[in-house]
C-alpha cells in the first residue's frame, strides 16, 4: 500500500480478492528489484517473465473478483431495494386505511368548519351590501373611495365595511337629516324660481293688460270727444246722458258708441229711453268681455302652473328612475364582484386539494424515485491503480453525481407539474 494507511476496512476488504497485505508487500519486496541487465541476461528475463506472468494472472483474478462483488454488492442493493418497498407495502397495507379513516373524520370536521366559515362569510357578505343598498337608497354618492352626500358629509368604504351598527346607524340619520337640509333648500330655491316666474307672468299680464286698457280709454275719449261735438239738443235729458257717458267711458266699446252716434244724430226726447238702453247693453257687454278675459287670463296661468308643476314633477322623477338604476347598476356590480370572489375562493381551495390529493397519489413514485438515486450513490467505487483507469473511474462518478442531480431536479419538476 506504500505510504498509505491500511485500515482494517482495507485489510477486510482485501481478503474477500483471496489476499493479504502481507502478500501484496511481500510480491511488491520480490518483484520491483527485478531488472533485466540485457539482451544476453536470459536468466533474468526468463525471472522477470515468469513473475509477470505471476502478477498479471493475479490481476486478473482480482479483477474477476472485484466483477462479481460488485455484481454480487449491485444484487444485495435491489434486493435490499425490493425488501424496501415489500416493507414499505405492507406498513402502508396498515397505515394508509387508518390515515383515510382519519382524514375522512378530520375532512369532516374541516368541511363543516369550511361551511361554517362561508356561511359567516356569507353573512358577512350580506350585511355590507345591505348598508350599501340603504346608503344607496338615500341618494348617497360613490366614488370608488366613499360615500358621500353633499360636500361635508361622507364615510370611507373601508368604515362602511367594519363600522360598529350604531356608528353606521348614526351616519344614516345623519344622511337623512342632510337630505332634509338639501330638499329644504331644493324646495326653496324651486318655490324662489316659480313665484319669479309667476311674478314675471303677473306683471307681464298686467303691463298688458295696462296698455290695452290704456288704448282702449284712448279710443274712447276720442269717441267721446266727436259726441261732444254735435249738437244733441237733449234738454234736460242731454245733461243726465252726459253724466252717463262720464261714468261708463271706461268701459264702452267702439261698435257702441258707433250706434250711440248714430242714434245720437237723430235723438229726441222720445229715445233717451233707448239710449240709455244701448249703454247698459254696452255696459253688459263690456263686463261680461271682461270677465271672458279674465277667466281665460286665469285659465292660461293655471294652465301654465300646472304646466310647470308637471315639468318639475318629470324632473324629479327623472332624477329618482336615476338614483334608482345607479343604484340597481351598483347592487348588480356588488353582487357580481361578491360572487366573483366567492367562485374564486372556491376555486382556489378545489386547486388546493387536487393539489394535495395528486401529491399524495405520487409520493410512493417520488419515495421510489429517491431511493434509486441514494442508492446509486451508495456504489462502492472499486480500488484502482492506473492513472488512465482512475480517470475513467473519476469522470464516471461525476456523471453518476449529476445523473442523480438531475434525477432528483426531474423528480421534483414532475411533481410540480403533475400536482
Amino acid at each position: 500500500m506504500g505510504n498509505e494507511e491500511v485500515t482494517d476496512l482495507v485489510v477486510s476488504e482485501i481478503e474477500k480478492f483471496e489476499l493479504t497485505v502481507q502478500t501484496l508487500e511481500g510480491m511488491k519486496e520480490e518483484y520491483m528489484p527485478l531488472a533485466v541487465k540485457g539482451i544476453e541476461d536470459v536468466a533474468g528475463y526468463k525471472k522477470v517473465k515468469e513473475c509477470r506472468i505471476l502478477v498479471k494472472s493475479t490481476r486478473v483474478k482480482v479483477e474477476k473478483i472485484g466483477a462479481e462483488l460488485r455484481r454480487n454488492k449491485r444484487k444485495e442493493i435491489e434486493d435490499y431495494i425490493d425488501k424496501v418497498f415489500e416493507t414499505e407495502k405492507f406498513i402502508l397495507g396498515y397505515l394508509n386505511p387508518i390515515e383515510k379513516h382519519l382524514s375522512s373524520q378530520q375532512k369532516a370536521v374541516d368541511d363543516e368548519k369550511a361551511r361554517i366559515k362561508k356561511e359567516a362569510e356569507d353573512r358577512e357578505a350580506a350585511r355590507i351590501e345591505a348598508r350599501f343598498s340603504l346608503l344607496r337608497e338615500l341618494g348617497a354618492k360613490f366614488d370608488e373611495v366613499k360615500y358621500s352626500v353633499g360636500d361635508d358629509l361622507f364615510m370611507f368604504a373601508i368604515d362602511v365595511r367594519a363600522c360598529s351598527d350604531e356608528r353606521f346607524n348614526d351616519f344614516l340619520e345623519r344622511i337623512k337629516e342632510k337630505n332634509a337640509e338639501l330638499k329644504r333648500i331644493e324646495d326653496a330655491r324651486l318655490k324662489q324660481i316659480a313665484e319669479e316666474a309667476a311674478a314675471k307672468e303677473k306683471a307681464r299680464m298686467e303691463e298688458e293688460a295696462r296698455i290695452a286698457d290704456e288704448n282702449r280709454k284712448l279710443i274712447i275719449k276720442q269717441k267721446i270727444m266727436a259726441l261732444r261735438e254735435i249738437n244733441v239738443g237733449f234738454s234736460s235729458s242731454a245733461a243726465e246722458i252726459e253724466s252717463y257717458i262720464k261714468k261708463y267711458e271706461t268701459t264702452l266699446v267702439e261698435n257702441v258708441f258707433d250706434e250711440f252716434i248714430s242714434e245720437a244724430r237723430a235723438a229726441t226726447n222720445e229715445t233717451v229711453a233707448k239710449l240709455y238702453d244701448l249703454l247698459a247693453v254696452a255696459i253688459a257687454r263690456e263686463e261680461i268681455e271682461a270677465e271672458k278675459v279674465k277667466m281665460e287670463s286665469e285659465k292660461q296661468a293655471r294652465q301654465e302652473e300646472k304646466d310647470r308643476e308637471e315639468a318639475e314633477k318629470k324632473r324629479k322623477q327623472e332624477i329618482e328612475e336615476t338614483k334608482k338604476r345607479a343604484a340597481e347598476q351598483a347592487r348588480i356590480n356588488a353582487e357580481a364582484e361578491i360572487k366573483r370572489q366567492a367562485e374564486e375562493r372556491e376555486r382556489l381551495e378545489q386547486e388546493a386539494k387536487d393539489r394535495a390529493a395528486r401529491e399524495e397519489e405520487l409520493r410512493p413514485d417520488r419515495e421510489k424515485l429517491l431511493i434509486f438515486a441514494s442508492a446509486i450513490e451508495m456504489l462502492p467505487a472499486p480500488e484502482i491503480k492506473s492513472d488512465a483507469a482512475r480517470q475513467i473511474l473519476n469522470k464516471t462518478e461525476i456523471d453518476l453525481a449529476a445523473a442523480v442531480r438531475r434525477l432528483r431536479k426531474n423528480v421534483k419538476e414532475f411533481l410540480e407539474s403533475e400536482s
